[in-house]
């Protein structure tokens, strides 16, 4: 393995991956595997070249963040596979997935809640009424401190992983209805005053 070898790399960009192919008859490799883990214990395919060329560039935006190791094996001019590289270390900075919203309750003081594995702040935001500012800690529920009127709303929440990259906006639509109670009944007694009381 040539790079990335105990890097930072940035997945906002694309990742290049390179390496050599070793052979003691000195001919070109056909073909090659890369596999990524994230505990070295789980292996899955990064990616397939096949031809002589010994690069692989990932897209942005594939790798995840947090630690990774990754592997190549190259094939020689028969076909045959060469054993796998020693796995190398390399760390991924990325912002959080878009986390999926979803609406647990549309009573006057609504509640939602969202996904994300990679939380350690978050925001809500209520378009035109309210926003949160950073919250930090890992819960992934919110219930309205304050009672909303009757309409359509739109809200939206994103996360903050332990680089400090936040998320991109989830969104879901929250539509409020304020059901009215039951009648209230009033009743009144005499005795040297007049006294009024209702049950909701």
């Amino acid at each position: 393995i040539k790079s990335p070898k105990g890097e930072i790399v940035d997945t906002s960009r694309p990742v290049a991956f390179a390496w050599n192919h070793i052979i003691s008859t000195g001919t070109a490799q056909t073909k090659a595997e890369l596999q990524i883990s994230a505990d070295m214990q789980t292996w899955t395919a990064l990616a397939t070249v096949t031809g002589a060329e010994t690069t692989y560039t990932a897209p942005a935006n594939t790798l995840g963040s947090g630690t990774k190791y990754w592997r190549v094996r190259t094939y020689n001019s028969k076909g045959a596979a060469g054993a796998w590289s020693a796995a190398t270390q390399f760390i991924v900075l990325a912002a959080p997935a878009t986390p999926p919203v979803s609406i647990v309750s549309t009573e006057p003081r609504p509640e939602i809640r969202w996904q994300s594995d990679e939380q350690q702040a978050y925001q809500v935001e209520i378009d035109g009424v309210y926003a949160s500012g950073t919250r930090f800690g890992t819960g992934k529920t919110w219930k309205a401190a304050f009672y909303l009127a009757d309409g359509s709303y739109t809200v939206r929440v994103r996360v903050q992983n332990e680089y400090g990259f936040w998320s991109p906006w989830g969104t879901a639509a929250l539509p409020i209805t304020n059901v009215p109670g039951g009648a209230i009944t009033l009743t009144e007694s005499t005795e040297s005053a007049v006294t009024l009381a209702w049950v909701d």
